[in-house]
């Protein structure tokens, strides 16, 4: 996915520019050993996502291009709040470039994947289905739902009504905060 550098403080800002293939610092788009993706905005401007599986790395070009051979990056790193974040993008960044590939010890579990996990597949059932009891059957299953929707300590209903309320606030704008964490 690809986020604004002004909200996700784990993209690269960087300049591109033009160098030999020899540049021990060149950067290739067309030779990653990654799934590469290169977004071009109205206007040109250039924003690009390597991945592999969960693990990415973006960068957002001020200026230059990736598409005319090995480029050289220099980065921008503004001095923020976000300066952490910042210097871990930078540090994952550097170890693909020496090592050609994203190292474990560099992203960390998330802490809260699981819920995300579950808020994105609450997303896709609210899409299909307008009730709870539809929603809840989509995610835990019809024999789950069948046995517990009534039950006395109502925990069933209420997870699906947090989940559905959690969904309806990252829909209403609430999806920024994800990026700040």
């Amino acid at each position: 996915m690809f986020w604004d550098a002004d909200h996700d403080p784990r993209v690269i800002r960087a300049r591109a520019e033009p160098t030999r293939t020899d540049d021990r610092f060149a950067f290739d788009l067309l030779s990653q050993p990654v799934t590469a993706t290169l977004l071009i905005e109205p206007g040109g401007a250039q924003q690009l996502l390597l991945a592999e599986g969960v693990r990415s790395i973006r960068i957002a070009l001020n200026s230059g291009t990736l598409l005319e051979g090995p480029v050289r990056l220099h980065n921008d790193l503004p001095g923020d709040e976000h300066l952490d974040r910042r210097l871990l993008a930078l540090g994952r960044w550097s170890a693909f470039m020496k090592l050609g590939r994203f190292p474990r010890r560099l992203y960390p579990l998330m802490r809260r994947g699981r819920r995300w996990n579950d808020v994105v597949r609450t997303a896709n059932a609210m899409a299909r289905y307008a009730s709870a009891i539809d929603v809840a059957v989509d995610l835990m299953g019809r024999d789950i739902v069948a046995a517990d929707w009534d039950h006395e300590s109502d925990y069933l209903r209420a997870r699906t009504r947090r989940l559905m309320n959690s969904t309806r606030r990252l829909a209403g704008g609430g999806y920024l905060d994800l990026l700040t964490m």
